[in-house]
């Protein structure tokens, strides 16, 4: 089973009420297939960047579900045959895996004491002192 995402753009004749109606009956259809609804949002009326069947306007709603992958075909016909939809897009939804950072490549190095840290730049400042008087004398 994978995990599908319907992004399904109804017409703007429709109310709310009419949009949950068919949302519901897709649900059902989904869970009679052996599907699980992980999510469903309603995202209202959207203005469209282009006309969609001579629509400016369109109820855009979200459906998240668990299918298998023989009944996503049968899902799509389902919302293809609806006179209601403008335009859907059915796809599927790849998990994250998060990312481990190994063990071996986190790196903690021991704190230098503050006494520590003097004494050792006092001693590479005493060593580049030296190299630069043996360039000057060879010269």
């Amino acid at each position: 089973m994978k995990s599908y995402e319907a992004t399904i753009l109804f017409s703007p004749a429709l109310s709310q009420e009419e949009i949950t109606r068919k949302l519901e009956a897709l649900v059902a259809t989904i869970q009679e297939m052996g599907g699980i609804l992980e999510k469903q949002m309603v995202l209202g009326m959207k203005r469209l960047p282009l006309p969609v069947k001579k629509e400016k306007q369109g109820q855009l709603a979200v459906l998240r579900f668990i299918l298998g992958e023989e009944k996503a075909g049968e899902t799509a016909l389902r919302l293809k045959g609806e006179n209601s939809i403008l335009r859907f897009m059915l796809m599927v939804v790849r998990q994250r895996k998060e990312r481990m950072t190994p063990s071996f490549a986190i790196k903690q190095k021991p704190e230098k004491q503050p006494e520590e840290a003097k004494a050792e730049a006092e001693s590479i400042d005493k060593e580049l002192e030296e190299i630069f008087k043996e360039e000057n004398e060879s010269k």
